[in-house]
């Protein structure tokens, strides 16, 4: 979101009372420092993006805020939580799915298995379990990103070059594992893991079990 219409959500919801405002644009105007225009804009960008709901009266309007609004903030909270306590380490938790098959292959590549193996202290099996995670816990993927400091460099094979994977130690039910996340991805909700056995296997997994993992940024 625009930062300057996110900054117009935490104030609309600081003056609002149980869950919605009524009011106009001219009162928010003058209440926020900012042109009419500018807040009538304001909301009508909110709604189009579905955090709040407009209902027009005679003299003016009831904004509610819809559950959208109120994650946003929940986000924003949990990310300054994580920066004020400076953890050095970070739990999520997400739904285990089959992926395409792919990380055998990527994993099976030399430079990404030795790079693996450098960073993470143990040679891979051969194939990555991949967990979704919730769109209530997406900021911490972002916080994870953020946080990427070991990596596995590009490179090129035959022709076709392989992308940065940023490389994180990690633990799964007390086990050391790795986590990865490629510099290039089709998915912002996928987390990646590694390890030196088939998990699957050895934990009897199945698609739509729930993990938590605890990402190190050590």
């Amino acid at each position: 979101m625009n930062p300057n219409l996110f900054d117009f959500l935490k104030k609309l919801m600081i003056v609002s009372n149980n869950g919605s405002y009524r009011g106009s644009t001219l009162e928010l105007s003058k209440l926020f420092g900012i042109s009419q225009q500018a807040a009538s804009l304001n909301l009508i960008n909110l709604e189009k993006e579905g955090f709040i709901k407009r209902v027009r009266e005679r003299n003016g309007q009831i904004i509610y805020f819809l559950e959208p609004a109120y994650e946003l903030i929940y986000e924003e909270f949990n990310s300054l939580n994580f920066i004020l306590n400076r953890q050095d380490k970070l739990d999520i938790s997400g739904k285990v799915f089959s992926g395409l098959g792919e990380g055998k292959y990527y994993i099976s590549q030399e430079n990404y298995k030795n790079g693996l193996k450098a960073i993470l202290g143990f040679e891979p099996f051969l194939g990555t379990l991949n967990i979704r995670i919730s769109k209530k816990e997406l900021y911490k993927m972002e916080i994870i990103r953020l946080k990427g400091r070991k990596y596995i460099p590009p490179f090129e094979k035959d022709g076709r070059v392989f992308g940065k994977v940023y490389v994180y130690n990690a633990e799964l039910k007390g086990e050391k594992i790795g986590t990865i996340i490629p510099e290039r991805t089709h998915y912002t909700d996928v987390l990646e893991i590694v390890a030196k056995d088939n998990l699957r296997q050895k934990f009897n997994l199945k698609d739509g079990d729930v993990l938590e993992v605890t990402v190190r940024f050590d």
